[in-house]
């Protein structure tokens, strides 16, 4: 059985309508075709090096506007070599045009697990972002730490900015977050797993520990994401 198999199987042994996976520019168009035939099950998040300025710009256009299901930009800042912080010129024509095409980006925010400088990843360079570009949607994932008091902030001084769990299990989460979930910010925090380094028969077990309401744990697994992501229309 093939790895793709798997997931599908687990997605619906799982009760999981929708999962994101990640792709790139230079993923080939056979893949995107071979994958849009399950864009009922998945949606996908595009990554995109700053980088390489208008050539990876127009290879995310025509993948936009050829596969629907591809709902986002995916920024990792400690990958880009020179390293540069999210707020320098070099991302701003990627946040032009997810702006004009109506995608949010998905982005790194903590120290990284590599031993590479860590700063280009402090949430409050996200600041400048959401200010200059207040209809741009902004997904902060992978964290935050040691930054979760700003990512708190953040949040709650910001409409266009959200946090998805991606990259830990529940038990990790971080309190001040589940707890905007839970009040001060019930649509900005979102369930993201990280298969297959995280296993759901782990995360499922310890969700199940997590004291929610129907409706918080529908924000959580469901509702926040469809509108973040925007896969109302997707």
């Amino acid at each position: 059985m093939r790895r793709g198999e798997v997931w599908l199987i687990n997605l619906d042994r799982w009760g999981i309508r929708k999962a994101g996976i990640p792709l790139t520019t230079q993923t080939p168009n056979e893949v995107f075709d071979r994958l849009s035939e399950h864009n009922d099950r998945i949606f996908a998040t595009l990554r995109v090096n700053p980088h390489e300025g208008m050539h990876d710009i127009r290879r995310a256009d025509e993948i936009f506007r050829k596969y629907p299901f591809v709902r986002s930009v995916s920024l990792t800042p400690f990958f880009f070599y020179p390293h540069i912080a999210p707020s320098q010129k070099e991302y701003y024509p990627v946040y032009s045009k997810c702006c004009e095409l109506d995608r949010p980006i998905f982005i790194n925010v903590g120290m990284p697990g590599p031993r590479v400088p860590g700063w280009t990843q402090d949430p409050m360079h996200l600041d400048e972002v959401c200010w200059f570009f207040p209809e741009l949607r902004v997904i902060m994932r992978h964290g935050g730490h040691p930054w979760i008091e700003t990512c708190v902030n953040m949040l709650l001084r910001w409409p266009n900015l959200y946090y998805a769990t991606t990259a830990y299990s529940p038990r990790y989460y971080p309190k001040q977050i589940m707890g905007l979930l839970r009040k001060r910010a019930p649509d900005k925090v979102m369930y993201a797993g990280y298969w297959p380094l995280l296993a759901y028969e782990r995360i499922f077990a310890e969700l199940a520990e997590f004291e929610m309401d129907e409706t918080t744990w529908s924000r959580f697994m469901y509702s926040n994401a469809v509108r973040a992501f925007g896969l109302e229309s997707s």
